[in-house]
C-alpha cells in the first residue's frame, strides 16, 4: 500500500513534535478526509483549529480535492509575510458544526466575528414543513461559495471567511447554511456577514424541495435580471 507524507512547518512542528508524519490508503481521499483522519490519530492537531491550508504536490487545494495514495501532502500554518484572510467554503451532506467554524474565523487581530445560521423552519405562513431536501450543481456551487467569500473578505477587509451549505434531506430544526466571519472591528463584521448570506442565497446554484401535508414542491425564488429576456 503506498505511503503518503504528510508534511508539517513552523508552528506545526513545535505543536506536533515532528515535521512529518506518514499515512497509508489505497483509495483517493477527500482533503477533508485526510484532515479527519489526522486529527481522530493526533487529536492535539484539533488545537490547531484547522488555521493551515494544504497542498498536495506543491500546489494549495480545497477541502474537496481527492488525494491520490503516493501524493506529497503538506501542511501549511500562515506565514511570515502576512496570514492574510482565511477563506473556506463548502457543500456537504454532514451536519454544520457552529463551534468549529465560529473557532475557524477567530483571530487575535480581529475583534468581531458575526455568525449566520438558516435553518429549517417547520411553519410557512399556513403551511407546515415536515421536512426540506437540499440538492446543488455541486462544482459550480462550491466555487461560487468560495468566490462569494473572497469577494467579501476584500469589500470588508475582513479576517476571515468561510461558509458552509447542506445538501440532502434535512429536518425542521436543522441547519442548512451557516457563513461566519471576523473583522477587527464590529460594523464590517456585521456588513460582511449580511452580504454573504444574501449572495449565497441569490447566487449559488442551490434548490430545494418542500415536503408536508400538501404534498411536495420545489421552492424557487425570483428569476435573476440577467437571465431574462
Amino acid at each position: 500500500m503506498p505511503t503518503t507524507r504528510i508534511l508539517m512547518f513552523a508552528s506545526l512542528v513545535d505543536l506536533m513534535g515532528t515535521d512529518e508524519l506518514e499515512l497509508s490508503f489505497d483509495r483517493s481521499l477527500k482533503v477533508s478526509e485526510l484532515v479527519e483522519t489526522l486529527e481522530k490519530r493526533h487529536p492535539e492537531l484539533k488545537k490547531f483549529q484547522r488555521r493551515f491550508r494544504v497542498a498536495v504536490n506543491h500546489d494549495f487545494v480545497e477541502d474537496h480535492f481527492e488525494i491520490a495514495p503516493g501524493d506529497e501532502v503538506a501542511l501549511i500554518p500562515p506565514v511570515s509575510g502576512g496570514a492574510g484572510a482565511t477563506i473556506r467554503a463548502a457543500i456537504t451532506a454532514e451536519p454544520i458544526d457552529v463551534a468549529a467554524l465560529t473557532n475557524e474565523v477567530r483571530r487575535t487581530d480581529c475583534g468581531a466575528v458575526v455568525s449566520f445560521l438558516g435553518t429549517v423552519r417547520d411553519l410557512t405562513g399556513e403551511q407546515v414543513t415536515e421536512k426540506l431536501e437540499y440538492s446543488a450543481y455541486r462544482e459550480m456551487a462550491q466555487k461560487k461559495l468560495e468566490q462569494i467569500c473572497r469577494d467579501a473578505a476584500e469589500r470588508f477587509s475582513l479576517g476571515a471567511a468561510v461558509a458552509e451549505h447542506r445538501v440532502g434531506e434535512l429536518q425542521p430544526g436543522e441547519i442548512a447554511v451557516m457563513v461566519a466571519c471576523s473583522s477587527p472591528h464590529r460594523r464590517e463584521a456585521f456588513e460582511a456577514g449580511r452580504y454573504l448570506i444574501d449572495t449565497i442565497k441569490a447566487e449559488v446554484p442551490l434548490w430545494k424541495k418542500e415536503f408536508g401535508p400538501h404534498g411536495k414542491s420545489w421552492v424557487e425564488g425570483p428569476v435573476a435580471p440577467e437571465a431574462r429576456l
